[in-house]
């Protein structure tokens, strides 16, 4: 679980600095973002050259099977938190609760009409949302299963 928190921290992160600095208005934005989420084959292979949000969207946010787009993340965290269960389910749904309900958290009903600026504002709302629940619910798992004391004295 460590490692999915982690990388959807770091995707999120990126995806906001590169929609604050604009640099997906060029090409070498683009192709950078692909390289960071580790999607550039893929994403060749699904679009060849059509480089534009909507299709960047499509690929490193909506794609549950990606396993490096925020859908495919949360996904598999999801079902990672599922296996808490085990554990203590009275804490899984305050955990649950703090990541979109299904999905990325944006749909394709959203991004219709919407013009690249309106996509952009989205992605980068979503980046920062993301982002903000990862390292939330990093901590709350930190608190509830890796603190041993809770404040209780412990003298020897």
């Amino acid at each position: 679980m460590g490692r999915l928190l982690e990388r959807l921290q770091g995707l999120a992160l990126r995806l906001e600095v590169l929609l604050q600095t604009q640099a997906l208005a060029s090409a070498a934005g683009i192709e950078l973002l692909l390289e960071l989420f580790d999607s550039l084959i893929s994403y060749r292979a699904r679009y060849q050259r059509h480089e534009d949000l909507l299709a960047l969207t499509d690929m490193l946010v909506l794609d549950a099977a990606n396993p490096r787009a925020f859908a495919g993340v949360l996904r598999r965290l999801r079902t990672e938190l599922g296996k808490l269960s085990e554990i203590d389910d009275n804490s899984l749904q305050p955990l649950l609760a703090l990541l979109p309900a299904q999905g990325s958290g944006l749909s394709l009903e959203a991004l219709r009409d919407a013009d690249d600026s309106q996509v952009a504002s989205l992605l980068h709302g979503l980046a920062v949302e993301l982002g903000q629940a990862a390292g939330t619910l990093a901590e709350r798992i930190g608190e509830r299963y890796f603190t041993l004391a809770h404040g209780l004295d412990r003298r020897v």
